[in-house]
């Protein structure tokens, strides 16, 4: 495990975790799929057995794409400049409300910040991309009341 990294399992080391951005990255790669494999083996594994049965014909011909490839090391590069813990879908830490969720549960999560704030009172703050200067004054309103009043704010 590198210095950066902030994942809680101890044998989750860089390698796995550039397969696990791959995987992530791969265009019709399914959270269904990805949650199958990951449940069966390694996202390394995954890799280095990958075949157009296992992971679709669309995200196996993408293994080597300029473009994905590129996202990858952008997002690696994100990931250790924001200290970023990644976090798989059946880790300890992984949050179980998500489990409800079946199918649709995200297979991969990306976090910053404390993780022990998955245990605290939560609401979920989602606004517009082209906001008002309003609605960006109500939010940061809202947000700060609840905030005071111990709910941990989350930006999905």
């Amino acid at each position: 495990m590198t210095s950066w990294r902030k994942n809680t399992d101890p044998d989750f080391n860089a390698t796995e975790l550039h397969a696990l951005v791959l995987l992530r990255t791969l265009p019709a790669l399914s959270d269904k799929r990805l949650s199958k494999l990951l449940s069966e083996t390694t996202p390394r594994n995954i890799i280095d057995h990958a075949s157009p049965a296992s992971l679709g014909e669309t995200a196996w011909r993408a293994l080597d794409a300029v473009p994905v490839l590129g996202r990858v090391e952008r997002a690696m590069q994100m990931i250790e400049k924001l200290a970023v813990t990644v976090l798989t879908i059946g880790q300890a830490e992984y949050p179980s409300e998500l489990y409800h969720l079946g199918d649709f549960a995200p297979p991969v999560l990306f976090c910053r910040g404390r993780l022990d704030l998955f245990d605290t009172r939560r609401i979920a703050l989602i606004g517009a991309r082209d906001s008002t200067e309003y609605g960006d004054a109500v939010a940061e309103m809202f947000a700060t009341d609840l905030a005071r009043r111990g709910v941990t704010i989350v930006s999905g």
